[in-house]
């Protein structure tokens, strides 16, 4: 059946249900872009408060160059399964110890290392002369560089890489909330429109 050939209460139900559903469609769509990017942001911020207790843990093994006893403190990430690699550089920008994920695949850890390392390269000033530390985002993976400071002196850097994977999980259920809250609003909308128009179609003809 044509729209023109509806009724008027049916044609204002599809009105009705259309305009609350391209409500619900843009209003979801912009809470979901937004949380989107808080929780992006989130888990960036932890990141790098992880990796900022674990630069000032570092900072004796780096000062005596003592690979032992950093890559001891590099094997606690072991226990997080989010974690792709971690590394500590000297003063000099050298591999000082490395740790590296056994659940990620080598490739993938191998490609996010090197682009890590160029990215030191580039940005070597801005972290061994300013100390300030440097953040990688990728589709799927976040990074923190930090520099280790040790009495006013950067003696190194602390690399901590992550995937991205409890970020999409968040989201994906984020996503499948939003999405039935919407569908049980749109059938709650058209279903108290339907009954007060069921309703109103009753009065008038008992009044007849």
């Amino acid at each position: 059946m044509r729209f023109k050939h509806l009724s008027i209460r049916h044609k204002l139900l599809v009105f009705l249900a259309s305009s609350a559903a391209l409500a619900l469609v843009i209003s979801s769509l912009l809470i979901i872009v937004y949380t989107q990017k808080m929780q992006h942001a989130h888990l960036l911020d932890d990141l790098e408060q992880s990796t900022n207790v674990m630069s000032t843990n570092m900072q004796a093994s780096v000062l005596f160059h003592d690979e032992i006893s950093a890559h001891k403190m590099l094997l606690a990430f072991e226990s997080n399964p989010h974690i792709m690699s971690a590394w500590v550089l000297d003063e000099e920008g050298r591999m000082l110890s490395a740790f590296t994920s056994k659940r990620h695949s080598a490739k993938e850890v191998e490609t996010l290392n090197a682009t890590l390392e160029f990215l030191i390269q580039t940005q070597k000033q801005k972290l061994f002369e300013k100390q300030e530390s440097v953040q990688y985002t990728s589709d799927s993976s976040m990074a923190i560089v930090d520099p280790i400071v040790y009495e006013g002196n950067t003696i190194g850097a602390l690399v901590i890489a992550s995937d991205t994977m409890q970020f999409k999980q968040m989201m994906y259920d984020f996503i499948m909330i939003q999405v039935f809250i919407s569908l049980v609003t749109l059938a709650i909308i058209f279903l108290l429109s339907w009954w007060g128009g069921f309703k109103s179609l009753s009065s008038i003809l008992s009044s007849l």
